[in-house]
């Protein structure tokens, strides 16, 4: 499909639903977020390989880092609020930092394809280390009666390497 332009309206209604999941992952209000995720939604992040740039992409699309649906991501949300779980006993802080959003119509009727950067700080407790995560998020957004769903999103993350010990957290 051609780019075509997208009203002014609608781009400042998709960029305050970005600041509004942001709001809601950093404060961990998972089950929030989770309402805003379309029951078919594919949410993944590819493996990027460090390559010189002659010998093509330096992304998978075949191994993933995490490829996850609407179940597992449920799953994943009552294992961190499980009494039991210890990963987020003492829950990171973190801050994102969504920017650069390009917005224009997707194949279907009422998704747009949305591409924004996204910078994650993340500090541990009374630790000193922090952790920044930076990607581009390309994701694909329905627009339902008054609101949208995230139906699809692709994480490619700047590092190969992730460097952070666990990645509990959603992107």
């Amino acid at each position: 499909m051609s780019k075509l332009k997208i009203e002014a309206e609608l781009y400042l209604e998709i960029v305050n639903f970005l600041n509004y999941e942001a709001e809601l992952l950093d404060n961990q209000r998972f089950r929030e977020w989770a309402d805003l995720l379309a029951d078919d939604i594919e949410y993944i992040a590819p493996v990027r390989y460090t390559v010189d740039r002659y010998f093509g992409n330096d992304i998978s699309y075949n191994t993933f880092i995490f490829r996850e649906n609407k179940d597992t991501i449920l799953t994943r949300i009552a294992k961190l609020e499980h009494e039991a779980s210890w990963v987020n006993r003492i829950p990171s802080r973190t801050r994102r930092y969504v920017s650069n959003i390009r917005v224009e119509p997707a194949e279907k009727e009422n998704e747009f394809l949305v591409k924004s950067n996204v910078l994650i700080y993340r500090s541990d407790g009374d630790m000193s280390e922090t952790t920044i995560l930076s990607a581009e998020r390309r994701d694909i957004i329905r627009k339902i009666n008054d609101g949208f769903k995230i139906v699809k999103r692709l994480i490619i993350f700047d590092n190969s390497t992730i460097p952070t010990h666990d990645l509990y957290f959603f992107i």
